[in-house]
């Protein structure tokens, strides 16, 4: 991150794709990289090649086993992947949907991580949701993937958004070496999307919204997190 931040104008000339300006939408007056995402990759990507090669026990305690993590990096780089391919050639949006879809739905198929109950802070008894528990986790992360995407709108707006989520998750018993890998690149966005150099882009929005909706699924089943409210 002390790389990421000193040397910003060097690798920054390799990473070729921009946010154009449209005056519709986009009013930004300049070309901006849409570097945000890929900051935050890196830090990810680091922290799971230390502790696969070094601590894979710490893995497996944090994230249940070593497969699940890995089901679960595996899933949130194609995310990656599809916000850097959406930033880049501009897909429909229907094709990116179709996409997200297929994507957490191997995930969900691999890892059971759903949502089997809710339970709300001012109902007496939960709601069980038995055979549409599949569908109804799917139709949870499509719906906050959207919601965080539209965020990325005015600069600071989703990165200090996304800080908070993750202190939140903190609060909630998320694992702090995990937490401080995300806060590291994201005060590394933070810093440069002030000075209006970066922005998260699709590709960010997609990895950062996957990562908070699997672990707010995950810390709810755990019991850290109570009301589904």
């Amino acid at each position: 991150n002390i790389f990421l931040l000193s040397y910003f104008n060097y690798y920054s000339r390799f990473f070729k794709i921009e946010d154009k300006p449209d005056n519709i939408r986009k009013i930004h007056n300049k070309n901006i990289k849409v570097l945000g995402g890929t900051i935050i990759f890196i830090n990810i990507f680091l922290y799971s090649i230390f502790y696969l090669i070094f601590d894979s026990n710490y893995l497996s305690s944090v994230h249940e086993s070593q497969k699940n993590f890995i089901i679960f990096i595996i899933s949130a780089l194609s995310m990656y992947i599809i916000g850097l391919i959406d930033d880049k050639k501009n897909l429909p949006a229907l094709n990116k949907l179709i996409f997200t879809i297929v994507i957490i739905s191997i995930s969900l198929i691999m890892n059971k991580k759903i949502i089997s109950e809710i339970n709300f802070s001012f109902l007496s008894q939960s709601i069980f949701l038995g055979q549409f528990s599949f569908f109804f986790t799917l139709f949870c992360y499509i719906i906050f993937i959207n919601a965080f995407n539209m965020l990325d709108g005015i600069n600071l707006q989703v990165g200090l958004y996304s800080s908070f989520v993750i202190l939140t998750l903190i609060y909630f018993g998320l694992d702090m070496i995990f937490s401080i890998s995300l806060l590291f690149g994201l005060s590394v966005y933070n810093y440069f999307n002030s000075k209006n150099k970066i922005f998260l882009g699709d590709n960010g929005c997609l990895f950062l919204s996957y990562i908070f909706a699997y672990f707010f699924i995950d810390l709810f089943n755990k019991n850290k997190i109570i009301y589904s409210d």
